[in-house]
């Protein structure tokens, strides 16, 4: 029996994450050892770093595609926690869980199998881009469900927010030229998409990106 079309789309986007992320970064710190002086060996060092961890997360995706969304972001964090303590980066974490009584209370449950995938993938994807590109000093990870009368929910039923204060981004000419995001911020809205949920990403107050991720529980009920 051959793979269905959703395996296959993910072996397409597990090639190409490895071809444009993890080529990428290993071409440019290839470059950078060549030129032998020591500042561009230790930016070689912060490349390579980034790229393993990278090749990681990648991994840990194939392995999780059946965990809850709350056991994915606590892998995610014990991944996150040590790389970003050598690069000088504070990583904030807010996560609610209902079945764990963390939190804020909520009769909604948190997504497990696809659409926790889907949501852990596009999580990982800005946090790496924050690590690699923003030039951050914190990122801030908050999961939040939406109360009755939470104008910001529109009827969404949790919101996930991915802050960081970094130098931010131009979101319309990054989606315009794919060569200067490996097409992973394409893919972000793709996947947030294929779930039925919603992405916003915009300049953060203050300086730096704020990425942001809702869904209802009807439409995670049809998608699983």
């Amino acid at each position: 029996m051959g793979a269905s079309r959703e395996i296959l789309a993910e072996r397409k986007r597990i090639a190409s994450d490895l071809h444009d992320t993890l080529g990428h970064q290993l071409v440019q710190a290839m470059s950078l050892i060549d030129t032998h002086d020591q500042a561009s060996g230790k930016l070689a060092k912060e490349v390579l770093e980034q790229s393993l961890l990278d090749l990681r997360l990648i991994v840990d995706s194939m392995e999780t595609q059946e965990d809850s969304l709350a056991m994915g972001l606590a892998k995610l964090r014990h991944r996150l926690e040590p790389v970003m303590r050598r690069k000088g980066i504070a990583l904030r974490w807010s996560v609610s869980d209902p079945e764990l009584g963390v939190g804020s209370c909520s009769s909604v449950p948190l997504p497990s199998g696809k659409i926790a995938h889907q949501i852990l993938a596009v999580v990982q994807e800005s946090v790496s881009n924050a690590m690699a590109h923003a030039r951050a000093t914190e990122i801030r990870i908050t999961l939040e469900p939406y109360g009755k009368h939470d104008l910001q929910g529109l009827g969404w039923d949790w919101g996930l927010c991915i802050e960081d204060n970094g130098m931010g981004f131009d979101l319309h000419s990054t989606l315009a030229d794919a060569s200067k995001s490996g097409q992973g911020v394409s893919n972000m809205f793709h996947r947030m998409g294929d779930v039925g949920g919603d992405l916003h990403i915009h300049p953060r107050q203050g300086g730096g990106t704020r990425v942001l991720l809702r869904w209802r529980i009807c439409t995670t009920a049809l998608a699983d």
